[in-house]
């Protein structure tokens, strides 16, 4: 059912990926550090955990050296989707920098968010990421990518902790 909201997600995007100077299909490999509370008992949990992600992503050039990235995908190991835009800030020809953020949909069993101050819970995080692009050659490119979704963080009066992905994704595109 996943893949087929994320598709339709893809579907309803593609007018934005038909007016795109560049669309592009992208593979990453992240090491993620996942913070959660085991089986929502309370017991906070650290774990690295290696994910896979597969997604489309498409450039639209705002200027000569700066350009607007949408991209969406989804992800095995850890299973999350997501939405997300980055401004790419271009160095040379074939290397750039962007930072972005975006939209995830967690959908892995071992996230089980706690609602603070009787709020519902929700899988659905915002999260930064900044990262680097070198295009090897004009259908092959390198990406290496930092992600964070909701920073750990501890209320001293509370006790609380919240929830948290952070890590390394290292990336191939094709053109």
């Amino acid at each position: 059912m996943k893949i087929i909201y994320s598709f339709l997600i893809a579907v309803l995007l593609s007018p934005l990926f038909s007016s795109a100077q560049e669309t592009n299909i992208f593979m990453d490999y992240s090491n993620l550090e996942v913070g959660y509370f085991k089986n929502g008992d309370g017991e906070y949990k650290l774990e690295a955990i290696e994910s896979a992600v597969l997604g489309i992503n498409t450039t639209v050039n705002l200027s000569k050296s700066i350009d607007l990235i949408g991209a969406v995908g989804i992800s095995k190991g850890f299973d999350y989707r997501f939405l997300s835009s980055n401004l790419g800030l271009k160095l040379t020809s074939n290397f750039n920098i962007n930072f972005g953020c975006g939209m995830y949909a967690i959908d892995d069993a071992r996230w089980e968010p706690q609602g603070l101050d009787g709020e519902q819970p929700s899988n659905y995080e915002f999260g930064l990421n900044a990262g680097l692009l070198w295009d090897i050659t004009d259908n092959l490119g390198l990406s290496i990518k930092y992600n964070m979704i909701e920073a750990v963080a501890e209320d001293r009066q509370e006790g609380v902790r919240k929830m948290s992905i952070n890590g390394w994704a290292l990336g191939i595109t094709f053109r």
